[in-house]
């Protein structure tokens, strides 16, 4: 992927590196479980993209399991906005 700015926003990627469109074009297992959750979360916020909270999301749970099994109140105590989440968990 190419090196771009943290604010930068993902519709200004270049396409072929845009999530949903390379789900689209490849499958899902040419995603990075980051990726994927970057499409489930649909928004970043000021300075991070959707990716980047998809990261920090699987670093503090531990992972893609980690999510599944988390509870509303561990979502809670993470300095990331996930707000998108709930309609998923």
């Amino acid at each position: 992927m190419t090196d771009l700015p943290k604010n930068f926003s993902i519709k200004r990627w270049p396409e072929g590196e845009r999530p949903r469109e390379k789900l689209i074009q490849f499958g899902a297992e040419s995603l990075t479980d980051a990726e994927l959750l970057a499409i489930l979360l649909r928004v970043g916020k000021a300075g991070s993209s959707a990716i980047d909270m998809g990261r920090q999301l699987i670093g503090k749970l531990n992972g893609i399991c980690g999510i599944d099994r988390a509870h509303v109140e561990d979502f809670l105590k993470l300095s990331i906005e996930i707000h998108a989440l709930w309609a998923w968990s």
